[in-house]
């Protein structure tokens, strides 16, 4: 799978891999571990490291369908060699509402093969977003491994059901298991994780997945400001082996809401191995919920029946627009550190570390009983508020505000000032504990890092902590803007700063 003469593939890694080619879409790669990617024809390859996937761990790369299965979809893969990294390192295939949400995305799902355990299908059966039930005894698998080995899905309803097979012929049956928090389309593909520090080796041979043979890529979330016109675009793949005829994609969004165009797109015929794009405008109302779920539905002929795709997109009406008062860059890829300067000493965030911790940009962030939109702006770009005084305008209901936050040569405090339509005002006191240092007693992170960067490209592993902070709202009135703390204009070395990065009301 690996070769000399190649290419850089890589996700989520300290150094580049060769491989054939870089990973070609419709497959997108995650990792929430050190992970490196590959494609040729029908061979795709994962080098993984990871302590494994089953309880509070979820540590794998993988690569994936976004959306393709659905009641009806068999998915098989066939594995043609593994790394013994470990008795219990697994790979194969993996289910899930959202692969990139490693820690809570219900819905999962994976078969898998191991070097010193055989076959094990392992399910979420409380909707908890880990693995938690095996289909052998705990420590244990199912026959003896072979390589190559085949793996199987098939999902009927919110019912699946696992198998192996060491011929490709003959298959056994692992488990049928119930997953009532599957969605109605997920993400598909295949995973590994080396349960242990070593990175581990796994190849693939032709992932199928279908039929249907349509899936929609779209994104998981789209910020929209009321009475703002904001652009969804979706892909349509054809990831089977025969054209799809008379396709036509349509955007269903809640009551209300303008969607043009209205009318269903018509794609017409889309061969196999090619894609289509969609685009429309969506119009938020004033008024609309923080969490809006818009829904894109697919409809095409497969071999002469009709079939259907689809996929969903959170918006997300952000109570305040904080972009325009962005003055600080406080996010960077790791290998591009250098633009960034959260502390007035050369540190930052880590793209990638927030990646893993399911945060990118535009994402939603739900804590607190809240939903925050993250900054959708690219790393290295201005993409938080130094508190100093600054006045937010707000938008949106609820009995909280919420803002997720930081600060840096901490803690940094100061008083906020809620004003409400009426007139009346409402002090309070924003507290930010260090980015860096052990969360305080009584404090509430709400996303946590790995490791910082440094200047230079260098990551710095420690704990690395956003926070929220949530602040009672006075009843029967409507917020009408936040006033921030006066802290600092400016990151200065030595110097506490906070840093407020999304606001929430519900």
């Amino acid at each position: 799978m690996w070769g000399p003469l190649s290419t850089p593939a890589s996700d989520n890694a300290s150094t580049p891999v060769s491989a054939l080619t870089t990973v070609q879409r419709p497959y997108r790669t995650f990792a929430s571990t050190t992970a490196q990617f590959g494609q040729g024809d029908a061979s795709l390859g994962i080098r993984a490291a990871g302590a494994d996937v089953y309880g509070g761990t979820n540590e794998y790369g993988a690569i994936k369908l976004p959306s393709a299965e659905q009641p009806g979809t068999s998915a098989t893969v066939e594995i043609t060699s593994q790394a013994d990294t470990s008795d219990w390192a697994k790979a194969g295939l993996m289910v899930r509402n959202d692969i990139d949400l490693p820690d809570t995305s219900p819905g999962y799902l994976i078969v898998a093969v191991s070097p010193g355990h055989g076959y094990v299908m392992q399910w979420d059966a409380n909707g908890d977003g880990q693995l938690d039930t095996n289909s052998a005894p705990s420590g244990q698998g199912t026959g003896t491994t072979t390589y190559p080995s085949w793996l199987r899905v098939i999902r009927s309803g919110t019912t699946f059901t696992g198998y192996y097979s060491t011929d490709d012929t003959t298959w056994t049956q692992l488990a049928v298991a119930n997953i009532p928090s599957a969605a109605p389309n997920q993400d598909v593909g295949v995973f590994s994780t080396s349960h242990s520090d070593d990175v581990g080796e796994t190849d693939f041979y032709q992932l199928t997945i279908g039929p249907p043979g349509g899936a929609i890529d779209a994104p998981r979330t789209l910020l929209t400001p009321p009475g703002k016109a904001s652009t969804v675009s979706v892909s349509f793949y054809n990831h089977g082996s025969a054209p799809l005829n008379n396709t036509a994609v349509t955007l269903n969004a809640p009551n209300g809401w303008t969607v043009s165009p209205a009318d269903p797109v018509v794609l017409g015929t889309v061969t196999a191995g090619a894609s289509e794009s969609a685009t429309w405008q969506v119009t938020a109302p004033a008024g609309a919920l923080a969490a809006n779920t818009l829904s894109v539905a697919a409809t095409y002929d497969e071999s002469g029946a009709e079939s259907t795709s689809g996929a969903t997109i959170q918006a997300i009406i952000p109570a305040a627009d904080l972009g325009p008062l962005y003055n600080n860059v406080g996010i960077t890829n790791d290998n591009s550190t250098s633009v960034g300067n959260i502390d007035g000493a050369g540190s930052s965030l880590s793209a990638q570390a927030l990646a893993a911790a399911g945060v990118t940009p535009g994402s939603a962030v739900a804590h607190g009983g809240l939903i925050f939109a993250w900054p959708d702006v690219p790393a290295g770009q201005p993409d938080n508020v130094l508190a100093n005084g600054q006045t937010v305008p707000l938008s949106g209901s609820g009995s909280t505000l919420g803002v997720l936050l930081t600060a840096t040569y901490g803690p940094a405090s100061g008083t906020a000032t809620i004003t409400y339509t009426d007139g009346s005002t409402q002090p309070v006191t924003i507290n930010a504990p260090d980015w860096y240092a052990n969360p305080p007693s009584g404090s509430d992170p709400a996303i946590t890092m790995t490791y910082r960067n440094r200047s230079g490209n260098t990551q710095q592993i420690h704990a690395i902590n956003v926070f929220y902070v949530g602040v009672p709202l006075q009843q029967g009135k409507t917020a009408q803007s936040l006033t921030l703390p006066t802290v600092g204009g400016t990151a200065l070395s030595g110097t506490p700063a906070m840093h407020i990065f999304a606001v929430a009301i519900g």
